[in-house]
């Protein structure tokens, strides 16, 4: 091989050794464009998983307020509870009263009735004036008017009983004697 040969050989594999290096750098620019573009994908990637992270967290901490709310709530739902049975016993209690009030009321308005009704019965009795008619009621008027404005005459009043009147009433009837 002569050096003419050489030169050739070397060029020849110079020129592909040329060629190899530069689609090797053109491979390696390809290789670092592609490395880049994954290694954006992964920053970005890494963004999301920390912003993901971060709202995990928020909401974790939302979970732990909302269970400390429900509990709370539940609290003061049993509380609520607790007052509103209390508040039905006492109502029941006020209702059983107000019929025993009722029942107390009813029976003292009997008894009153009762009472009224013996009251307006006649306790006084006058001898000697005849019971009847109208004519006779005003008769009866004149003549209590008559004995109330004689001083000086007596007027004598009696406790009279029969057995009629006690069986009806207990008590006797007054009988004014004119």
């Amino acid at each position: 091989m002569t050096e003419l040969d050489f030169r050739r050989w070397i060029m020849r594999n110079f020129g592909e050794l040329k060629d190899h290096v530069l689609n090797q750098c053109k491979e390696t620019k390809n290789l670092e464009k592609r490395f880049e573009k994954r290694f954006e994908e992964m920053i970005t990637r890494m963004d999301n998983l920390e912003r993901n992270m971060n709202e995990l967290k928020e909401l974790r901490n939302t979970i732990r307020e909302l269970r400390e709310a429900n509990t709370s709530f539940n609290s003061r739902i049993d509380q609520a509870e607790k007052r509103i049975s209390e508040v039905e016993d006492q109502l029941n209690e006020i209702k059983r009263e107000t019929k025993i009030r009722e029942k107390n009321a009813k029976r003292n308005e009997q008894s009153l009735q009762e009472m009224w009704d013996y009251v307006k019965r006649p306790n006084l009795r006058l001898i000697g004036v005849p019971e009847g008619d109208e004519a006779n009621e005003s008769k009866l008027e004149n003549t209590l008017q008559d004995i109330i404005q004689e001083k000086d005459r007596k007027v004598g009043i009696s406790q009279g009983r029969t057995d009629a009147d006690e069986r009806v009433n207990g008590l006797g009837k007054y009988n004014i004697m004119a």
